[in-house]
């Protein structure tokens, strides 16, 4: 058994579904059963149904399944699917999983599906596992190359550095204001491509009108324009690689007040050139401020 949690909905997550599923079998049945959902059936229903949504189409093409849709109100011809619901619900979500954020669950389901495996059904002479590993055998192989499920757009970068994607906004390097980049959305992140290069990936989020901002990209900006430190939005956001605030903590009393936002930026730029271990080592092997600055 496999759950796979989804924030909503929506078309990219239930095409991530289909893949996900696919990969943790091993393979794909020769037909599946859907009921009427408007993310896979654009006209019509059941038997009569006209025509796909066109993202849908494109993932049966490529795992090459057949597609077949209940009648409206008819739960008996998913009977199975009717009643794997309440199972899973009182077998994988009982206790009730204790997580502070969607990402947790996932872990803790799959642990719970993982000891699911190792159980023996009632007059079944096999457990879970040694049942799917039978059914592999029946499976269409999966094709050389995964589909790409994720929600992909273009869009032009705008004079803050941001992109916008499903009504939220994200950063990108700040030299590449102006420039036509890729944005493909995942269930749980937002990649930014430019030229076929990732330049940017954020968590993705399902609210609207919001701003996610990562403080590298606005590194260039904060050399040129230090005193900028106090008030930057992208810096007030930031969530800052493990030990810089130690480290800044312990470097500003050595510092004058007027002289600590270039100080400051400085020591980010180095930690993005040369990253956190190598600054922090310096760090450890330096008593004094001005030693520090000596040994860099």
């Amino acid at each position: 058994m496999k759950l796979i949690v989804f924030p909503n909905q929506s078309s990219d997550n239930f095409l991530a579904g289909h893949v996900l599923a696919f990969n943790f079998f091993g393979g794909i049945s020769k037909r599946l059963i859907y009921d009427n959902l408007k993310t896979a059936v654009k006209d019509g229903w059941g038997k009569y149904v006209q025509s796909l949504q066109k993202d849908f189409l494109a993932l049966r093409s490529h795992y090459a399944f057949q597609a077949d849709f209940c009648n409206p109100g008819a739960a008996h011809e998913k009977g199975l699917a009717e009643g794997l619901v309440g199972y899973i619900r009182r077998n994988i979500f009982v206790p009730v999983p204790n997580v502070n954020a969607i990402e947790e669950l996932q872990p803790e389901l799959d642990k719970r599906c993982l000891k699911y495996q190792d159980k023996h059904l009632q007059y079944r002479p096999t457990t879970v596992k040694e049942a799917l590993t039978l059914e592999q055998q029946h499976l269409t192989p999966l094709p050389a190359r995964e589909f790409d499920y994720a929600r992909t757009r273009t869009a032009e970068v705008d004079s803050l550095s941001l992109v916008k994607f499903d009504r939220n906004r994200y950063s990108v390097p700040v030299a590449l204001a102006g420039k036509t980049v890729t944005v493909k959305g995942y269930p749980f992140q937002v990649k930014i491509y430019y030229r076929s290069r990732e330049i940017a990936c954020h968590p993705r989020c399902y609210q609207q009108n919001k701003t996610r901002l990562e403080w590298e990209h606005y590194l260039p900006l904060l050399v040129k324009k230090p005193r900028s430190l106090q008030n930057a939005l992208p810096l007030r956001q930031a969530v800052l690689p493990p030990g810089l605030n130690q480290l800044k903590e312990h470097l500003r009393p050595g510092l004058k007040a007027t002289n600590w936002p270039r100080c400051w930026v400085w020591l980010w730029n180095m930690a993005l050139k040369r990253w956190k271990k190598p600054l922090f080592r310096l760090w450890q092997q330096s008593s004094t401020v001005s030693r520090l600055y000596t040994t860099i």
